[in-house]
């Protein structure tokens, strides 16, 4: 989840040749928006993916998340805060959890 989605742009083909959907989220950077924002963001983002799942053609209960520097960062997060109050953030309603791979 890079803060521009170019450079996940051959990857996101990649990943759609093979039936997968891809998407890229944008979050707000430090230091204007403080620690959690991003996470915050990234979070609303996974809700609102899951609040649109039929209409994007997306199984809500098989999402994953990838990234690289900051975008690795924020995925690990994805994987290990679900449920904790102070990292959900108030976008949405839905369940923000979702599947970290594992190298």
């Amino acid at each position: 989840m890079p803060a521009t989605g170019k450079s996940y742009d051959s990857l996101c083909r990649r990943l759609a040749e093979r039936g997968y959907v891809a998407v890229t989220v944008s979050y707000r950077l430090a230091p204007k928006f403080p620690f959690p924002a991003a996470v915050h963001d990234v979070k609303t983002a996974v809700r609102w993916l899951r609040a649109h799942a039929e209409t994007y053609q997306v199984d809500p209960d098989r999402i994953g998340v990838t990234g690289g520097s900051a975008g690795g960062h924020l995925a690990q997060f994805l994987g290990v805060t679900a449920g904790v109050p102070e990292f959900e953030g108030s976008g949405g309603t839905l369940s923000s959890r979702a599947g970290s791979p594992a190298w």
